[in-house]
């Protein structure tokens, strides 16, 4: 099954069934409507397609355990190198349980979030903030450390482990560390113990592998069969973001190679409207590739401002791009996510918005925001 179920720069190994499907039917929806799509997008209201903020990314550290060849983190100073305070968590806090955001993603752009302090009390606290899905991306060195049962008991609902192809000679070439026996036994325990834990406690594990080895070679590991086995779905990535123009491809060992620039176009980036808090407070547009605090993609600190203002200062943005006034950040940035071949999964998150807070609210909220832009 190739990756053009989801995208055309990875591949999917394996996948659940229902969920291939579900996959495979909202792509014909998305390139039945997509030539009405692009034709009707920027006339159609915001708050139709992004009535409030449904997903915030969470920066909890920059810091990572790992030195990978394909990402911008070794680019990043030591003084951007650093934790959230607990400050600033608490306040993040606050303004979730304020605004009722239903998803948190813990590791937006850069940095391992099992690296920072106490991740399991912070994600029961964002969960006592009304929070309904939150998401982790991880490279699994220090699952033990965690603690793998209390990870699964506790931690967040779907997880992503982010690794090569399970061979050390790959893991240290790709990942540039010599963690590769302690970071294979903690995912396979992983895999195991949520294996066997009842269909209705289980967590949704992802795994995404960075190979530098044709897949036909690196599917014929030992481990890989296991993997496939337990894993909710296995995707081999087949070409990177350059972050900017950060990594070159000489840079890259073996098969991998940088993804093309993707056209973009006078319709805003979907990306833009992820949120992402860092470590300083700092509110920026896009939870993807705004690694260094992009001045036209600040929206404030969350030490001044909550996040429904700085979701209305969004609005500047996206009016700018629309007249094609882009942020240097996105112009350079091979990863642009076209709104109208997105449109399915925001209809979704609209609805789904739309559902949380009753129609009246969401008008209310749209009309403010569109009354004034702060």
């Amino acid at each position: 099954m190739q990756g053009s179920m989801l995208d055309t720069m990875s591949w999917v190994i394996s996948m659940d069934r229902a969920q291939a499907l579900k996959v495979r039917g909202k792509n014909l929806v998305r390139r039945a409507g997509l030539p009405v799509m692009q034709r009707i997008w920027n006339q159609l209201p915001e708050w139709v397609h992004h009535p409030y903020l449904t997903m915030l990314g969470v920066a909890l550290t920059r810091i990572c355990n790992a030195d990978c060849t394909f990402c911008a983190y070794q680019f990043l100073s030591r003084e951007e190198r650093r934790h959230m305070p607990d400050d600033i968590f608490e306040r993040v806090v606050e303004e979730v349980a304020a605004l009722r955001v239903p998803h948190i993603h813990l590791s937006p752009n850069l940095g391992d979030p099992l690296v920072a302090p106490r991740l399991l009390d912070k994600i029961a606290a964002l969960r006592r903030a009304g929070v309904q899905l939150i998401y982790l991306t991880t490279n699994g060195i220090l699952l033990e450390r965690i603690g793998i049962s209390e990870f699964l008991e506790h931690g967040p609902d779907i997880i992503g482990i982010s690794t090569s192809g399970f061979d050390e000679e790959m893991y240290r070439r790709v990942y540039r560390s010599k963690q590769y026996h302690r970071m294979r036994a903690g995912v396979l325990q992983l895999l195991r113990e949520n294996h066997a834990r009842p269909p209705e406690r289980r967590r949704y594990i992802s795994i995404r592998i960075r190979a530098d080895r044709p897949k036909e070679e690196f599917l014929r590991y030992p481990d890989m069969e296991e993997i496939i086995r337990l894993a909710d779905d296995v995707k081999y990535n087949e070409m990177y973001g350059d972050w900017g123009g950060l990594i070159k491809p000489e840079m890259l060992t073996g098969d991998m190679r940088l993804r093309p620039m993707v056209p973009h176009t006078n319709r805003p980036c979907a990306q833009l409207y992820n949120l992402a808090v860092h470590p300083d407070g700092e509110i920026l547009a896009c939870a993807c590739q705004n690694i260094h605090h992009d001045a036209k993609m600040s929206l404030g600190n969350i030490r001044h401002i909550g996040l429904a203002q700085a979701w209305r200062r969004l609005g500047h943005l996206t009016a700018a791009w629309k007249q094609g006034e882009m942020p240097d950040t996105c112009r350079r940035c091979s990863m642009y996510n076209d709104p109208a071949a997105a449109w399915p999964g925001l209809l979704r998150q609209a609805l789904v918005h739309l559902r949380l807070r009753g129609p009246r609210e969401v008008l209310e909220t749209s009309l403010s925001r569109n009354a004034v832009h702060l």
